[in-house]
């Protein structure tokens, strides 16, 4: 990733959180916030976040860079068996 490319990169990423949070409000009528209650440690929440984060990106890579998963289309089934995994676990 060349240097000069981050900027670039984090404007997109911002942009695409935008747009995502104007579709959800003119889908729902409401923009999502999580309900956290006073009880639930958001130290925990951030490091859970980070680590689901870590195992998907994880995954991604070690799919699309292995030759043999590279060239067939188990790296989908892979992926999508990941982010439901990752998400019945609450992420």
């Amino acid at each position: 990733f060349a240097t000069h490319r981050i900027w670039g990169y984090l404007v997109a990423q911002l942009l695409g959180a935008f747009v995502a949070l104007v579709f959800e409000y003119k889908l729902s009528g409401s923009i999502f916030v999580p309900d956290i209650s006073a009880e639930d440690q958001v130290l925990f929440i951030c490091a859970l976040e980070v680590l689901f984060t870590f195992v998907l990106c994880y995954v991604f890579l070690a799919t699309r860079t292995v030759k043999h998963l590279r060239e067939s289309q188990l790296y989908g089934v892979i992926l999508g068996l990941t982010l439901v995994g990752l998400t019945s676990m609450g992420g």
